[in-house]
C-alpha cells in the first residue's frame, strides 16, 4: 500500500523527471523515495553538477526536493562507494526489496529495474503502478502492516479511534503490533498520541485512567511515553466516528477500526488520505482546531510510560 522506491540521483537533473517523481510520490500516493545512499542529497548535487544543468533548472529542482523532504525515508542500507549506484541498489534489492528501482537510462537485467520513460502509473504490470485502497483481514499482522513504512518513517505519530476500548485486547494486540513496527530501523518516534472518544455512561474517568496504566505499559518501549486524549462531541457538533493512524507525513483511513475482528475471516477496506483530506483529520484533532471538546482529568492529559524493552 506504501512502497518504498530507490531512484537513482541522476533521475533529478532534469526538471520534467524530478517534478513527476516528487509530484506522485508521498504517503497519499503509496511511494516514499529512499534516500540511498544515505548522503542522498549530495548524490543529487554531484549528479547536477556533472551534467552542469542550468542555474535555473537547478534552483528550481532544488527547491522542489527541499519542500518534499516528507516524501523520502531514511534507510539503513550498505552502501559500496567502489561500485555505482545502480549495482549497489540491485544488491540491496535482494537482501531487502525495494517496490522498484527506477533508473535513468542505464539498463538491467533485473526486471525491477524500470526505466524513467517507462513509467505508467495505471499499468498494472508496471512496479510504478500502486493501489491507494485494499482490503484486508482485521488482524493485528495485516492491520500494522498497511501502515509499515508509514510508522517507521514517521516522528510524530498519531492513533485514532473513537471507540477504542482499554479493557480488550482486540484493541490492544494491533496497538502493540503498530507501536513494534514504529520503532523498526532504528526509529525513534518523538510522540505518540491516541485519540479516542470518552462516554461517561461506559467508562468513569478514573476506570478508563486505571485500565491504561494496568494494560499498556507493557506495549510501549521504555523511555517513551503514549499520550492519551479522550474527545466528546460539542453541544449539537459534529460526531466522531473515522479511524486513522495520522502522523507529520501524511495518513490512512481504516474503515472498520484498528480492533481485531471478533470473527474470523472479518475484513476493513484502509484507504491512504489525499492531502487535503489529511490537512483536514490531521486539524480535526489539534486542540487549537478541533470540532470537538477535550476532556482533561485534573487538568493533565492521560500519559503512558513504557516498560517494554526492545530487542
Amino acid at each position: 500500500m506504501i512502497y518504498e522506491f530507490a531512484i537513482e540521483p541522476a533521475v533529478f537533473t532534469n526538471w520534467k523527471d524530478c517534478r513527476y517523481i516528487v509530484e506522485n510520490c508521498g504517503v497519499e500516493n503509496g511511494r516514499l523515495i529512499a534516500s540511498f545512499p544515505s548522503a542522498f542529497s549530495a548524490e543529487i548535487f554531484k549528479a547536477l553538477d556533472s551534467k552542469c544543468v542550468h542555474p535555473i533548472e537547478r534552483q528550481s529542482i532544488v527547491n522542489k526536493l527541499s519542500n518534499n523532504k516528507h516524501k523520502f525515508i531514511k534507510v539503513n542500507r550498505d552502501y559500496n562507494r567502489s561500485q555505482s549506484w545502480l549495482p549497489n541498489a540491485e544488491r540491496q534489492h535482494v537482501i531487502r526489496p525495494f517496490r522498484a528501482i527506477i533508473s535513468g537510462n542505464q539498463s538491467s537485467s533485473c526486471s525491477d529495474v524500470v526505466c524513467i520513460d517507462n513509467l505508467n502509473e495505471d499499468d498494472e504490470n508496471c512496479k510504478w503502478h500502486v493501489r491507494k485502497g485494499i482490503k484486508i483481514k482485521r488482524e493485528a499482522a495485516a492491520l500494522a502492516a498497511c501502515a509499515h513504512l508509514l510508522l517507521v518513517a514517521s516522528r510524530k505519530i498519531h492513533f485514532i479511534d473513537p471507540h477504542f476500548d482499554p479493557t480488550k485486547n482486540s484493541f490492544r494486540k494491533p496497538l502493540e503490533e503498530f507501536l513494534r513496527l514504529a520503532f523498526q530501523n532504528d526509529n525513534k518516534p518523538k510522540s505518540l498520541t491516541l485519540h479516542a472518544y470518552f462516554d461517561s455512561k461506559e467508562f468513569s474517568l478514573q476506570f478508563w485512567r486505571d485500565e491504561f496504566t494496568r494494560h499498556f505499559p507493557k506495549l510501549i518501549p521504555t523511555g517513551f511515553s503514549l499520550n492519551v486524549l479522550r474527545w466528546k462531541r460539542k453541544e449539537n457538533g459534529k460526531k466522531m466516528h473515522a479511524r486513522y493512524i495520522l502522523s507529520e507525513r501524511g495518513g490512512i483511513n481504516y474503515d472498520y477500526g484498528l480492533d481485531e475482528g471478533q470473527e474470523v475471516g472479518e475484513e476493513t477496506d484502509v484507504k491512504l488520505l489525499n492531502h487535503s483530506l489529511y490537512i483536514e483529520t490531521w486539524n480535526e484533532f489539534q486542540k487549537e482546531t478541533s470540532p470537538y471538546d477535550l476532556i482533561e482529568q485534573d487538568g493533565e492529559p492521560l500519559e503512558i510510560t513504557g516498560t517494554k524493552i526492545l530487542q
